[in-house]
């Protein structure tokens, strides 16, 4: 998952669930508790039925010396509500192995197809499939839904990996952004080695206002900094 957190799909309480409204979401990058890097979340709307969303991590302090960035872009649309994928673009220099991708989700036909680190890859599509972005959309439009239970199949490193999330109970979670009512969702994980955790805020439409990742020996974590989109924020 490595962070992407986050960020999704935002909809405004007052509004249809259907109904996407642009927004910023900036976020501090955290590694084992320093703040490493800054990552913003931006949702724009392309045409009338297309929206692009854009993750952007750029590294500060100790990490700026190495001058890694990750850049990912999904394009989506709705069907019956829900984000769906139509191409994705992007690199992750943060990762041990720099990862770059390319896809395209093509619906009509029932194929996924692009290219990982060059190589061209391809899969039959189905109904829960989704990019590295886009499946953290569904997972804001499922919460929204009242599902306390989701799974996901991801085009992601020329495989398709099975996701599978699960609300844990309430909290209360304090961010840079300020204090949130918050739903804890985990992700389950074959690895003891590796464990998510996101906390969503029904405020903000079920927004994650702060993700961590155990990985190994290493705890990744993102903290909302500022929003903008959202009425009354």
């Amino acid at each position: 998952m490595y962070l992407r957190a986050l960020l999704l799909l935002l909809f405004i309480g007052n509004v249809a669930a259907d109904e996407q409204v642009p927004f910023q979401a900036d976020y501090e990058f955290r590694v084992n508790g320093m703040a490493l890097g800054a990552t913003a979340i931006t949702l724009v709307r392309e045409t009338e039925a297309r929206w692009v969303y854009t993750d952007y991590t750029h590294p500060t302090g100790l990490l700026a010396a190495i001058g890694r960035d990750r850049r990912e872009v999904s394009t989506l649309t709705l069907h019956d509500g829900s984000p769906r994928p139509l191409d994705f673009q992007g690199h992750d220099g943060f990762r041990s192995k720099p990862r770059a991708g390319t896809l395209h989700f093509d619906w009509n036909v029932g194929v996924v197809s692009g290219t990982w680190n060059n190589a061209p890859w391809s899969a039959p599509l189905t109904e829960t499939f989704h990019d590295p972005l886009s499946y953290q959309l569904a997972i804001m439009h499922d919460l929204a839904q009242g599902k306390q239970t989701m799974d996901y199949l991801i085009a992601e490193d020329a495989k398709v990996k099975s996701y599978h999330f699960r609300m844990v109970g309430q909290e209360t979670t304090t961010t840079l952004a300020g204090r949130f009512e918050t739903v804890r969702v985990e992700r389950e994980q074959d690895s003891d080695k590796r464990h998510t955790t996101l906390w969503c805020a029904p405020s903000l439409a079920y927004l994650p206002v702060q993700v961590e990742q155990q990985d190994g020996g290493t705890r990744y974590g993102m903290v909302l900094r500022t929003i903008e989109g959202f009425a009354g924020r």
